[in-house]
This record gives structure tokens, C-alpha cells and sequence, in this order.
């Protein structure tokens, strides 16, 4: 269970610091080829600035985590080391992109192909980490 911990743990800290990365750098964007560009997008939703809506989704995140811990020690699902890597790094993405929405009301993303939505490395976390825990469980 240590895996869940540790990879939750190191995604928040990665996705924290590539967020304030690229918060601070002065030139707006860096273009890494023809489609792939590192710029600033606030992404701010007006459920984002409600204060039920964001306690709401905290209480969600202690839901999915409450749930996967008790999946976890009954022996039910997510066995092996893969998949409490991806819960880890699922719940660890969440928890990124949850502490930005609560503590500024938006939330920073800056990975963009241009002909996909912008996202984060939290994102990546959640898709990526639900989707090795679903294939390894």
C-alpha cells in the first residue's frame, strides 16, 4: 500500500512544481515543434468559485480515497503494485487539481497540442493512473 502513498504523494509534488514552472516564466509559452506548445491557460469555471461546489468535490476526493483504501486491505481489487501506482497517481492528480480550485478558483494548465484542450500534469495522472489500475488490477 506503500506504492498508492508514494505515488500519490510524488505526482502532487510534480504537478505543484510544474504548475508554479510555468506561473513564473516570463516569455508566456515555449513552442516544442509544430504541435506541441508549453503555455499558461487558467482554466477557471464558474463552479469553481462556489464554495459548496468545491467542498462538495473534497468531500468526493476523501470518498475516492476511503473507497480505495478499503478496496485495497479487503483484498477485492487493486492488488498489485501497478495498480495502487495508478490509484496513487489518480488520487494524487485529483488532489492537484483540487488544491488549486480551492485555493485560487481556477486551475493551470499548460501542456498544449492545439488540437486538444490544454491540460496538467495532474490530468495525465488521473487518465493514466485510472487507466493502469483498471488494466492491472
Amino acid at each position: 500500500m506503500i506504492d498508492l502513498f508514494v505515488s500519490g504523494a510524488l505526482l502532487l509534488l510534480i504537478d505543484g512544481w510544474t504548475k508554479r514552472s510555468i506561473a513564473v516564466n516570463p516569455r508566456g509559452g515555449v513552442q516544442l515543434g509544430p504541435l506541441l506548445q508549453l503555455r499558461r491557460v487558467a482554466t477557471v469555471r464558474r463552479r469553481f468559485t462556489s464554495h459548496s461546489i468545491r467542498t462538495t468535490l473534497v468531500l468526493l476526493w476523501l470518498a475516492a480515497l476511503a473507497s480505495s483504501l478499503v478496496l485495497v486491505q479487503s483484498g477485492t481489487a487493486f492488488q498489485s503494485r501497478a495498480a495502487l501506482i495508478g490509484i496513487g497517481a489518480a488520487l494524487g492528480g485529483a488532489a492537484g487539481n483540487l488544491i488549486e480550485m480551492v485555493r485560487s478558483q481556477y486551475v493551470t494548465d499548460f501542456i498544449d497540442f492545439k488540437f486538444w484542450p490544454a491540460f496538467n500534469v495532474a490530468d495525465v495522472g488521473i487518465v493514466c493512473g485510472l487507466i493502469a489500475a483498471l488494466i492491472f488490477k
